[in-house]
């Protein structure tokens, strides 16, 4: 299997850096109205340019990895249409490029964030995805195109595999993407005792790791950030019905009265890592009481 998809998914997480960090650029001063016209002109045109630049490579991405034909680029290239023809009528007026702003960029809601997660949260290989349709803002076709690869079987499978062995119970636990050493020894390390399911695992790139853990019943999911010596990890959980587990989790964000769909973010040093990682899955296996060391 050649590289061509991992690629593909290393492009997303450049982009995605890339547009977010743009984005960030972009908030409009808080005293816009305040300066001089030159400078209004000159933040819409920077405004411009990124528009181009954002939707030019989110088609890249809508295409690469959901299809010419999908529903996902269908959605990007409208929205595309819609937010250029926004923006064309604000017509340099600043509370309008404020609006602007707020409503076709930086937007999150929280109804957007819900749709997104009831359709790629646990497997979204096996959905046909509506909620790309919900999207009305730059923000929220990252977060979608970002939960679609983090939650989809087929995306991960289609990396070439690194490494491969099977667990005591006969469950695939497969390493794929590129060589990182920091991600080799998460590999290495991972129990084949540890009664958890199937484990794909996937080094995109020297910074960036993905994991699904999948039991049938629900899928795990880590997103795994390095900086410096610090390591970030982004976790979403399907299904939890063990409150006191719950509230055990690091960096646990919420979770509803029907304790579905946990999240959370908790940083660690890289030297802790494995042992960090390992804990929190052993955590939600059928096998409580493994444990390990920190090396």
């Amino acid at each position: 299997m050649s590289n061509e998809f991992l690629l593909r998914v290393q492009h997303f997480f450049e982009v995605d850096s890339k547009i977010k960090r743009e984005m960030y650029n972009m908030d409009p001063p808080v005293d816009l109205e305040k300066l001089d016209n030159s400078v209004v002109h000159s933040y819409a045109d920077d405004l411009n340019d990124f528009l181009n630049y954002a939707f030019s490579e989110l088609k890249c991405i809508a295409v690469d990895i959901c299809g010419y034909k999908s529903t996902a680029f269908d959605r990007v290239y409208n929205l595309e249409l819609i937010i250029k023809n926004n923006f064309n009528s604000c017509n340099f007026d600043v509370n309008s490029l404020k609006s602007f702003y707020n409503t076709f960029i930086s937007n999150m809601s929280i109804d957007f964030i819900d749709s997104v997660k009831n359709d790629c949260i646990g497997n979204s290989s096996k959905r046909e995805l509506s909620s790309i349709k919900k999207a009305f803002s730059i923000n929220e076709i990252l977060h979608f195109f970002h939960s679609y690869i983090l939650n989809n079987e087929n995306v991960l499978q289609s990396i070439p595999v690194l490494k491969y062995k099977r667990s005591d119970n006969n469950y695939s636990i497969k390493l794929r993407g590129v060589r990182v050493p920091v991600f080799e020894q998460l590999f290495n390390s991972f129990p084949t005792n540890l009664d958890c399911g199937w484990v794909e695992m996937a080094s995109i790139n020297n910074n960036k790791f993905l994991m699904m853990v999948d039991n049938s019943d629900s899928i795990l999911t880590f997103e795994i950030s390095l900086y410096n010596d610090i390591a970030t990890i982004n976790y979403v959980v399907p299904k939890i019905s063990n409150i006191e587990i719950i509230d055990s989790l690091p960096g646990v964000e919420k979770y509803g009265s029907d304790s579905s769909a946990v999240s959370g973010i908790f940083k660690v040093g890289v030297v802790d890592l494995n042992y960090e990682l390992l804990e929190f899955v052993s955590k939600l296996s059928d096998n409580l009481d493994t444990k390990y060391k920190k090396m």
